[in-house]
């Protein structure tokens, strides 16, 4: 009887329980989705990682010698070290296409994986190519290739297609996403590269168990003092990755806890007013001796039943859907063997969380108000009376009838106006957040497109380039950038080097957002810099090239924003009178015929080779906007909507009899309007602050190599609020149309 009764106020409240079902189901829908796509992505680079022996810790320096590693392995402390040597490298048939070409010898750390093709071996003539650049130059294994390094011809037969564990994200200049089809890494052995015996091994490669500890155990053994080291988790590809897993992992902490809330007020209040509604039935089935316990149970049912059918459908669908929208546009950033979604057991949590605190509020609401006695369950419920105060009064009379009633009904309701509050401040603080990110995204885009790069055209260049003539067929200026290492006292950090001639074409901006000069004397260092190493403007920072022995101070005389690259920007006067000699790596200016040119390494367009990587980039961030926008109106639609017919019911009697009374249906359709307006705009002003907080929660979580600024327009203020009002008007114009329903008769009629 009582599950037929069940699925009978189910049926009759089904409005209600809709709410319910959808804000648990896109709670855990999220939550679950959301923790399989992140969860994946760490398996899966970790099982790589694993596999493929990624080194703990990389040791830069002039060269490196067998005996240096002979040296090493005595120490005890390392389970394994290798050298190598990195070659830059160019495609003979294009200035464009750049490689990192990688002479290996025992290739036991950091191994390459075999794709398609050989394995390695040191003792095989060949090079190993880097799959994402062969698929987007259609290179095969088999087919005869040739590099240029350093004035040396390079023409080998491919021997497989491989990825590498370093290179999970390729960071390319001047890019958001990597450049697949000009930028690439070839690995092939010392053996075989053309004057061998002159190969400068700078790199060596370390397994341990204590990374902390091999700056001073290697310098010390090797008895060098200019040696650079980086921990796996200081690596760019390593660290990128990591930096967008918990991004991800704070968006599906965050977002789930509003429509939780939303479920949890709305179970509140859907088993208060069901049971009300009820009380001439729980009244008689307590005169038939059902106990207490058995109907509060019967109304639990209700609510466990729709949480857990909520609860498990977000369960299944989230990891099915939300890794298929997120992981193509993954996969154009992130190289992995295999990338597919991997089920958390903390989204089984979830599930039965959300059960629970549905179950408890149902439970905490139910229990107090099936303590009446059967008699008294049927008498009509009377209404709490209003406490008014003589000053009270003296305010009250200046309000009309509409804001009076209302008045009243908003704090004979507490819960029921707390939950469209929320509902609206959900769906405002959503809308925010989504369109606040792209505010963002578009300025941070625009601060380094437009504001700070202002050059047309970007050509690299080697020592044998004529500066002087590129300038002026460019009308530029040069640049020199570089890899650096930093210090505050104890604390060290790798950035970058840029020198500059003059800032015509690469402008700084301050804190404030104001261009300045470039300082003449000591250096401009990067926000994101500065504040992980707690400087600020007049402090004297010691930094030293990659590679280099000397240590130099300087003094920083702004703080700047730098979109992409952090680092120290120094004039080249400056730089000079450090004692460094001004190499210039790049010249930047007007664009201009110099392709044919003698010592151009690769020619880069500012807007014509971004435009992709922006367009990729952005498909992301809309499909993110997209799911915060469907979020934000489905829980403005439901809880509004829900909310809307509660008031409706609760104030089914008092409409009837202010129709008796003589009010139009446009009168009492103004009074319910009028609640709901007011609701939605304490709703949307709440819903601002909310919104700015969720923007930090997800820019905070962004990778400290960019420095992404928070931005929201005026226009994305209003425009959310607009939007959001206009669906609480949509959906109260439909809750009004039920006034002409109103059965006055039957409606005043005494409880038989």
């Amino acid at each position: 009887m009582l599950l037929r009764k069940m699925l009978r106020d189910i049926r009759v409240n089904k409005t209600q329980f809709i709410a319910i079902f959808l804000m648990i189901f896109l709670g855990v829908f999220i939550f679950a989705g959301v923790n399989s796509d992140w969860n994946g992505m760490r398996v899966h680079s970790s099982d790589f990682y694993k596999e493929t022996k990624l080194a703990d810790v990389w040791v830069y320096g002039s060269t490196f010698q067998s005996s240096d590693i002979e040296k090493i392995k005595a120490t005890n402390q390392i389970s394994d070290v290798e050298r190598r040597a990195v070659l830059k490298a160019s495609v003979s048939t294009s200035k464009k296409k750049n490689l990192n070409l990688y002479l290996l010898e025992n290739n036991t750390i950091s191994q390459m994986k075999i794709m398609v093709g050989e394995n390695y071996s040191k003792d095989k003539d060949g090079i190993w190519i880097d799959q994402s650049y062969a698929e987007a130059n259609h290179i095969k294994v088999g087919d005869m290739y040739s590099l240029e390094s350093n004035g040396i011809t390079i023409k080998k037969q491919v021997k497989g297609i491989i990825l590498h564990p370093e290179f999970v994200y390729q960071n390319s200049d001047n890019s958001i996403l990597p450049d697949h089809k000009n930028h690439g890494y070839v690995m092939m052995s010392s053996k075989f590269f053309p004057q061998s015996e002159q190969v400068p091994f700078t790199q060596l490669l370390i397994r341990t168990k204590n990374p902390l500890k091999m700056e001073s155990i290697i310098s010390d053994t090797l008895q060098e003092s200019n040696l650079t080291f980086t921990q796996k988790e200081d690596l760019i590809s390593y660290a990128t990755l990591e930096d967008e897993i918990v991004q991800h992992q704070a968006f599906a902490q965050v977002f789930p806890i509003v429509f939780l809330l939303i479920a949890i007020l709305t179970t509140m209040t859907t088993v208060s007013k069901m049971i009300i509604n009820q009380r001439i039935q729980c009244g008689i089935l307590k005169a038939l001796g059902f106990k207490n316990r058995k109907i509060m149970l019967h109304y639990l049912s209700h609510v466990v039943f729709i949480a857990t059918l909520g609860a498990i459908l977000g369960f299944i669908a989230g990891p099915l859907v939300v890794p298929a929208l997120i992981y193509p546009m993954m996969t154009s950033v992130y190289i992995l063997p295999e990338l597919v979604a991997e089920p958390l057991m903390s989204s089984v949590y979830m599930v039965v969380i959300s059960i629970i605190v549905c179950f408890l509020a149902a439970y905490l609401i139910g229990r107090k108000q099936l303590k009446e006695k059967p008699a008294v369950t049927f008498r009509p419920v009377v209404n709490k009376a209003m406490k008014n105060s003589s000053k009270q009064n003296k305010l009250w009379k200046h309000f009309n009838f509409y804001a009076q009633w209302n008045i009243r009904d908003v704090f004979r309701n507490k819960i029921r106006s707390m939950i469209a509050i929320i509902g609206v401040c959900g769906c405002m603080g959503l809308m925010l957040c989504a369109f606040g990110m792209k505010d963002s995204m578009d300025n941070m885009m625009d601060m380094m497109f437009q504001k700070l790069q202002t050059y047309e055209m970007k050509v690299q260049v080697d020592p044998s380039a004529d500066i002087n003539m590129l300038k002026t067929k460019m009308e530029g200026s040069a640049i020199q950038e570089g890899a650096i290492e930093i210090k505050n006292q104890v604390i060290k950090q790798t950035g970058t080097l840029l020198v500059q001639e003059d800032n015509n074409y690469m402008k700084l901006i301050n804190q404030d957002l104001n261009y300045v000069d470039l300082p003449q004397t000591g250096i401009a260092l990067s926000y994101n810099i500065a504040e992980s190493l707690n400087l600020s403007t007049g402090d004297t920072l010691s930094w030293r090239m990659i590679g280099s022995q000397k240590w130099s101070k300087s003094v920083i005389k702004t703080i700047i924003h730098t979109p992409s690259s952090q680092g120290i920007t120094i004039s080249k006067d400056a730089f000079i009178k450090k004692g460094y000699s001004f190499a210039p790596t790049s010249i930047v200016g007007k664009d201009a015929s110099i392709q044919k040119i003698a010592g151009v390494k690769n020619v880069q367009y500012l807007q014509k080779d971004i435009a992709q990587s922006v367009d990729t980039m952005m498909e992301g961030m809309n499909l993110m906007i997209f799911i915060l926008i469907f979020g934000a109106v489905v829980l403005g639609l439901v809880v509004l909507y829900n909310i809307g017919t509660f008031s409706y019911i609760e104030k089914y009697r008092e409409m009837a009899t202010l129709k008796v009374l003589g009010f139009q249906d446009k009168q009492v359709k103004k009074l319910l309007r009028q609640q709901n307006f007011w609701m939605t705009i304490v709703g949307i002003i709440i819903g601002l602050p909310f919104g700015y907080l969720l923007i930090y929660t997800v820019i905070s979580t962004v990778s400290d190599s960019m420095d992404m600024l928070i931005t929201i327009n005026p226009i994305t203020y209003i425009g959310c609020s607009l939007a959001t009002l206009i669906i609480s008007v949509h959906v109260m114009k439909r809750v009004t149309k039920k006034v002409k329903k109103i059965d006055m008769v039957s409606s005043l009629k005494s409880i038989e």
